[in-house]
C-alpha cells in the first residue's frame, strides 16, 4: 500500500459524503417532530385582592398535540426535594400546537427561599424544566 499525501482518494470522499447523506436522511425528520415545550414563569399581580401570584405558562412548540398530566414546582425541605402539584381544571389535557396553559399560585404558599425549580409532564412521564435564561424569577 502506497499513500501519497499530495493526490486525493476521490472514491473515499464519495463514500464518506453518501454516508453522511443517509445519516442526515434518517434522522432529520425525527428531529424535526420531535416533542418540544416552553416553560415560563411571570408574577402577576390581581387588582381586585391585591395579591401577588407567580404565573407558570407551558406552550406546546411541537407540530402535533401532547397530552399533559401536571404542572408544579420543586422545593427543598432540609435534606428532600418536596414537588408541589398545582391544582389545574380539567387534568390531564391535551395541548394542541402553539395553545399556551396559563397556570397561578398565590406567592405566600411558595417557599421562595427554598423554590428549586417549576415542572410540566407529559403523558410519557418526561418532566419538562425552564430552560437556564429562565430560571430567575
Amino acid at each position: 500500500m502506497e499513500i501519497k499525501l499530495g493526490t486525493i482518494d476521490w472514491n473515499a470522499i464519495g463514500a464518506i459524503s453518501t454516508l453522511l447523506a443517509v445519516l442526515v436522511a434518517l434522522f432529520y425528520q425525527p428531529f424535526l417532530n420531535r416533542r418540544k415545550l416552553k416553560l415560563e414563569t411571570s408574577i402577576i399581580t390581581d387588582p381586585k385582592t391585591n395579591e401577588h401570584h407567580i404565573g407558570l405558562t407551558v406552550t406546546n412548540l411541537s407540530s402535533a398535540p401532547i397530552w399533559m398530566v401536571s404542572f408544579g414546582y420543586i422545593y427543598k425541605d432540609e435534606e428532600k426535594a418536596v414537588a408541589n402539584v398545582l391544582n389545574t381544571p380539567n387534568s390531564p389535557r391535551l395541548l394542541q400546537p402553539s395553545e399556551p396553559i396559563q397556570l397561578s399560585t398565590p406567592l405566600i404558599k411558595l417557599h421562595l427561599q427554598k423554590l428549586d425549580k417549576f415542572f410540566a409532564k407529559d403523558s410519557y412521564g418526561k418532566f419538562w424544566y425552564l430552560s437556564r435564561n429562565q430560571k430567575k424569577i
